[in-house]
């Protein structure tokens, strides 16, 4: 450790307030020490910077805030139903377990300061969702669909991008980083989390006595 993280998270605290603070490491000249680390930066906040930097209409911080406040009050939302339901059978529960676990690694691994390699931890999340869809299939073919979207927005190298650098001469990975795709992954992921935990509790089974 390099004494660096609290100072990292405070940071993350204290440059939502503005337009300009929040997406000031977005704007960091070439010049600067960390410009090429910020080229990996993958997380919610820098890929709505990245958005908004094509697109000025995006309102920043508020989409930020807005976003994260939809995500906490589904979760909530999806609590507070399961807890009224009462005890759950074994499967169920299981259920729930790692769906809360899943909630809680991909707010972890997106909302805060991200490199693209933080996005690894997704994986328990996708394995999750794609055992609860596929369980289901041939019924939840859309669900499936978007699970496949989601999966290719977060998967940089689904393509190799060293093959198609050398057939077309295009670093597949800076457009990829520079067009902010994996945010659209990112919120794709937490739809299909929260929903799924949003709906358990309709599917749920109270353990008989």
């Amino acid at each position: 450790m390099n004494g660096t993280v609290a100072d990292r998270a405070a940071e993350q605290f204290s440059t939502v307030g503005s337009h300009d603070a929040f997406c000031a490491a977005f704007v960091t000249p070439a010049s600067h020490n960390f410009a090429r680390s910020n080229q990996t930066f993958a997380g919610l906040r820098w890929g709505l910077c990245s958005i908004n930097d094509r697109h000025p209409w995006l309102p920043l911080p508020v989409s930020y805030w807005a976003l994260c406040a939809a995500i906490a009050a589904a979760a909530i939302a999806g609590f507070l139903r399961l807890e009224r339901v009462g005890a759950l059978d074994p499967d169920t529960e299981r259920v729930r377990r790692l769906l809360e676990l899943s909630i809680v690694v991909t707010v972890y691994s997106t909302a805060f300061f991200t490199h693209y390699y933080y996005l690894s931890a997704l994986v328990l999340p996708l394995v999750v969702l794609f055992a609860r869809i596929g369980g289901a299939w041939p019924r939840r073919r859309v669900a499936m669909a978007l699970w496949a979207a989601a999966y290719l927005l977060l998967g940089a190298f689904v393509v190799p991008s060293g093959i198609v650098a050398r057939l077309t001469g295009i670093d597949l990975f800076a457009v990829y980083m520079s067009r902010a795709v994996y945010v659209y992954g990112e919120i794709l992921l937490f739809a299909l989390l929260l929903r799924e935990y949003m709906t358990l509790p309709l599917m749920a089974r109270v353990p008989s006595r």
